[in-house]
C-alpha cells in the first residue's frame, strides 16, 4: 500500500490533540515512551525548520523543563540541536524540509526500508534535434515492518 510515512504508524505511538498546539518536550518523551513501551528504540526525530528552532530553544533551557546545553569553552556560536539524550536513549534530530509543519516524526529506522516496485532502468527518449536524451525510470514505496516501533508528533502549530 503506497502512503506517506505518518499513515504508516500505528496510532498508539502517537501523541496528538484535538486542535493544534505548540511544539515541546514532553510530547517528544511521551512518543519516546510510547514506542519503547511497543518494542521500539527510535534513534531518529524528523523535525520541520520550526519545530528544528524550538529544540534549540529546549536545549537551552528557555523554559522551565531543566533541560540544558553544556557550552564549554568555545569561541564558536552553537544554536542547533543534532542530538537529543532522554531518559529512554539518544535520537538524532534532522530538519526535514518535506515534512508537514503540523507534525514531527520519531523513527526506529532499523525498522523502515525501500522497497522497490519497478527496478531502476535507463530508457532512450526520441532525438530531439541533435541532442539523444535518456531518462531514468524507477518506481519505489516505504516500507514500515513495525507501524508501533515509529511514533508521530502531529497537530503542532508552524
Amino acid at each position: 500500500q503506497l502512503t506517506s510515512a505518518q499513515n504508516l504508524i500505528d496510532s498508539s505511538s502517537t501523541n496528538t490533540a484535538g486542535s493544534n498546539r505548540a511544539f515541546a518536550e514532553d510530547q517528544i518523551l511521551d512518543v519516546l515512551k510510547k514506542c519503547y513501551n511497543n518494542g521500539g528504540k527510535p534513534n531518529l526525530v524528523m523535525v520541520s525548520a520550526n519545530h528544528a528552532i524550538k529544540m534549540s530553544e529546549i536545549a537551552k533551557g528557555t523554559g522551565s523543563n531543566g533541560s540544558g546545553r553544556d557550552y564549554g569553552n568555545s569561541t564558536t556560536v552553537v544554536n542547533s540541536v543534532e542530538i537529543y539524550i532522554s531518559p529512554l536513549g539518544r535520537v538524532k534530530v534532522v530538519p526535514n524540509w518535506l515534512l508537514q509543519e503540523n507534525s514531527c516524526l520519531v523513527l526506529d529506522t532499523k525498522f523502515w526500508k525501500r522497497g522497490v516496485l519497478r527496478p531502476m532502468k535507463a530508457q532512450k527518449m526520441p532525438v530531439d534535434g541533435d541532442s539523444e536524451k535518456s531518462m531514468i525510470i524507477s518506481e519505489m514505496t516505504l516500507i514500515c515492518n513495525a507501524p508501533k516501533a515509529s511514533g508521530l508528533i502531529n497537530k503542532l502549530t508552524a
